[in-house]
């Protein structure tokens, strides 16, 4: 054989194996990523029909930070898995997964049956809820009569909606006259703008977003700056009039809308 057959041949081995070599790594990666898209599915139906009929009341707390609390309908937590039980009874309460594993690294309590005082009334802790992969895993689970009989620092009232029927959004109804009991920080914008602004025969309605959602609104180019507006969101035409200083709770996902905003007509 000649040197040059040899060599051709040589050639076509290691091209053959390059090949195969990148075969396999496509594989691997195409795999990785199938894999990837779908961890970042739409939430599933169970934990989507957690926020159906749920009711939240915002408290804010001596040291400035704030709790949200639950009423949430029996037959809705029943369908996830816990630690310990998932429907709270009168006197215990049932935390998000994220709120039981902060409350726990910071002492609050060490295990289920522990009791824990949140605004004056003592709770067992009864229960700690798988995580959705949303803001609910930051919130406080009550039973119906100790969420009416809820005092403190209440604040306000907080809503969950559907967008396109399947992303839950946080609101909070906020009301103008209470910013002085209510420590909300901008990061950007100003609270004076905290009002109905009108171009033509449009209304727009005043919007603060959370710093995470704000960050992804953004990345999703839906808005620039404070002052843009929206058309259509929820049914409202909206003005971004400011965004919250990050505070590692709820809030950070949610929009600050007027305490009327879903109440009011809307004109064709």
């Amino acid at each position: 054989m000649s040197s040059d057959y040899l060599s051709s041949k040589k050639t076509a081995i290691v091209f053959a194996a390059a090949v195969i070599i990148v075969v396999i790594a496509l594989y691997f990666i195409l795999g990785s990523s199938k894999l990837m898209m779908n961890t970042a599915r739409p939430i599933t139906a169970p934990k989507l029909d957690l926020f159906r009929n749920m009711q939240i009341k915002t408290v804010y707390n001596d040291d400035g930070t704030i709790d949200m609390f639950v009423l949430a309908p029996s037959s809705n937590l029943s369908a996830y898995r816990a630690k310990g039980m998932a429907v709270p009874m009168q006197g215990t309460i049932v935390l998000g997964s994220e709120q039981g594993l902060m409350m726990k690294e910071e002492g609050e309590y060490k295990r289920i049956g522990d009791n824990i005082e949140e605004q004056g009334t003592v709770f067992k802790v009864s229960g700690v809820l798988e995580a959705t992969g949303t803001f609910a895993d930051d919130f406080h689970y009550l039973s119906s009569e100790d969420y009416a009989n809820l005092s403190g620092g209440f604040a306000g009232v907080s809503v969950v909606k559907l967008k396109d029927g399947k992303v839950p959004k946080l609101f909070y109804l906020y009301n103008v006259q209470d910013k002085n009991k209510i420590n909300l920080t901008l990061a950007e914008g100003n609270f004076t703008l905290f009002t109905k602004q009108f171009q033509g025969d449009a209304t727009y309605y005043p919007l603060i977003l959370g710093y995470d959602e704000a960050k992804m609104m953004r990345e999703e180019k839906l808005f620039n700056k404070v002052g843009d507006t929206l058309d259509g969101f929820f049914g409202r035409n909206i003005v971004i009039v400011g965004v919250l200083e990050k505070t590692n709770t709820s809030l950070d996902m949610a929009h600050v809308v007027e305490s009327n905003f879903f109440n009011t007509e809307v004109k064709a």
